[in-house]
C-alpha cells in the first residue's frame, strides 16, 4: 500500500500522478481511496473511492483510468413535499414551542415526586428562580399556566398552531364557559376576541 498525490481525478480520464501523499491511498490494483489523513490521530477519513485500471507504473508514477464514486453522498429516494416549506417551518417552530411546555411538565412531575424546587429546577436545566416562577403559574392556572407567554405586538388573530394548542387546553375539562376561553386566549396568545367570536372558535374546535 502506498500514499500518493494527484491534482485531480476525473471520471473516465487517463490520469498520471506521483506516489506518496497523505490524500490518496492505494487499496489494490482496482481501488484507490481519496480522503483526509490526520497524522496526529493516525486516522484516515475517505470521501471518494476510485475504481481504477492501472496501465503502468513508471518512475514512481501511476498511469491509470479512473471512475469515481462519492462515498460521502448516499443514494436517496426523492422526497415527496407533503406540505410547503412555510408550513414545515411553522410545524418545527410549534414543536419547539411544545418542547418548552414539556420541560415545564417534567419540572412539575419532579415536584409531585417530592423533589424540592431547587432540585427539580436543576433536573430540568433551569435556575431555582425560574422554577419558582413555573410553580407559581402552575398553582395559579394549572396546565395552561405552563405555556410560554407571547411578548411584543398583539397578533390580529389566532394562527392554526394557536388553535391546535387551544384545543389541547380545552381537553382538560368537558365544559368551559365562553368567558373562560376568552380569558385563556387573551392571556396565552395576547389576542382579544369578543364572546361571540370565541363561541365561533369553540364550535370550530369541537
Amino acid at each position: 500500500m502506498s500514499w500518493l498525490t494527484i491534482a485531480s481525478l476525473s471520471l473516465s480520464y487517463i490520469s498520471c500522478f506521483p506516489i506518496k501523499s497523505p490524500y490518496f491511498h492505494i487499496i489494490d490494483n482496482r481501488r484507490i481511496l481519496k480522503g483526509n489523513y490526520l497524522p496526529a490521530n493516525n486516522y484516515y477519513e475517505p470521501d471518494y473511492l476510485f475504481y481504477i485500471n492501472v496501465f503502468s507504473i513508471e518512475h514512481n508514477y501511476l498511469y491509470l483510468k479512473t471512475q469515481s464514486k462519492d462515498m460521502s453522498k448516499k443514494e436517496m429516494y426523492p422526497i415527496k413535499e407533503k406540505m410547503s416549506m412555510e408550513s414545515l417551518e411553522k410545524r418545527i417552530r410549534y414543536i419547539e414551542y411544545l418542547t418548552k411546555v414539556l420541560t415545564r411538565l417534567y419540572f412539575i412531575r419532579y415536584r409531585y415526586k417530592g423533589f424540592s424546587v431547587e432540585e427539580s429546577a436543576k433536573k430540568t436545566g433551569v435556575t431555582k428562580r425560574v422554577g419558582y416562577i413555573w410553580q407559581k403559574r402552575w398553582n395559579r392556572d394549572g396546565y395552561p399556566g405552563l405555556f410560554p407567554k407571547y411578548g411584543g405586538g398583539r397578533p390580529s388573530k389566532l394562527s392554526e398552531e394557536h388553535k391546535y394548542e387551544l384545543k389541547n387546553i380545552l381537553r382538560e375539562k368537558k365544559k368551559w364557559k365562553t368567558s373562560e376561553v376568552q380569558a385563556i386566549i387573551k392571556e396565552k396568545f395576547n389576542v382579544d376576541y369578543s364572546l361571540k367570536q370565541v363561541k365561533v372558535i369553540i364550535d370550530s374546535l369541537s
